[in-house]
């Protein structure tokens, strides 16, 4: 399937916000391509908390003691949407809150450590989510047919063995398909 940006946001908007999970757990933070397709994810309703918590705290990491007007234009554009989903966090944008994030412990932790020395240095985040105590995330995993790496989008492993059921294959797998 083609994640070329033009096709794979028209692909996006028919998916689903697990499928959108996928793929923003697998997004590659360094290209700068296809940004509008998590642009787009961010700024639905029904996008998930889990989600949206799981590209804001990887942003965060590298972006959040930055001054985006220092950054490139590729960087600052993932700055500001970075807090774009945090003003969304904080304002309740997200109503939806199903999905767990993969995020590590440590990198939450780096953020809050983050958060809390700016503070004392009186240099506070230009953005708020909630703390620690208030955070509450979905506990599944996100299901979709897709899985998405490498900036490629592919079928999952059960979902082509579904789709080449109906063909009569797939049944018996893998001696169906050396036949």
């Amino acid at each position: 399937m083609s994640t070329e940006p033009d096709d794979f946001l028209l692909w996006i908007k028919d998916q689903t916000p697990d499928t959108w999970h996928v793929i923003v757990d697998s997004w590659d933070h360094n290209s700068d391509d296809r940004d509008s397709v998590i642009e787009w994810i961010f700024e639905q309703p029904n996008c998930d908390l889990g989600t949206a918590a799981q590209y804001f705290f990887i942003a965060a990491l590298g972006l959040a003691n930055e001054e985006p007007a220092q950054l490139s234009s590729g960087y600052r554009r993932k700055w500001h949407l970075m807090k774009r989903v945090a003003d969304n966090w904080q304002r309740g944008h997200y109503l939806r809150n199903e999905l767990q994030p993969s995020i590590q412990p440590s990198d939450v932790q780096y953020y809050d450590e983050l958060v809390a020395r700016r503070e004392a240095s009186g240099r506070p985040l230009p953005w708020t989510v909630p703390g620690p105590k208030l955070r509450r995330f979905g506990g599944r995993q996100a299901n979709s047919a897709y899985y998405y790496e490498d900036c490629h989008l592919r079928l999952g492993f059960t979902a082509w063995k579904q789709q080449r059921e109906q063909f009569g294959c797939g049944r018996d797998f893998p001696r169906c398909c050396q036949e």
